[in-house]
């Protein structure tokens, strides 16, 4: 997932993603937490929502299954 997660980073240079890759009971999962900067509150909330919808599209295209918390 590291090539769509460089890409959604692009999209918005003020974001950050973080992967935390995890593994319980034979189920592998990789958690992601997006982090963004801006001159507001608001703005930020603006750059992880283009973030986060991006590499919601992108991975579930690739087969994954996507969750929030």
């Amino acid at each position: 997932i590291a090539p769509v997660i460089d890409e959604a980073m692009k999209l918005s240079f003020k974001s950050y993603v973080k992967s935390h890759p995890k593994s319980s009971e034979g189920t592998f999962m990789v958690v992601l937490h997006i982090t963004a900067h801006g001159e507001s509150l608001d703005e930020a909330k603006i750059e992880v929502n283009k973030v986060s919808e991006y590499l919601r599209k992108e991975l579930q295209a690739r087969g994954a299954l996507v969750c929030e918390e």
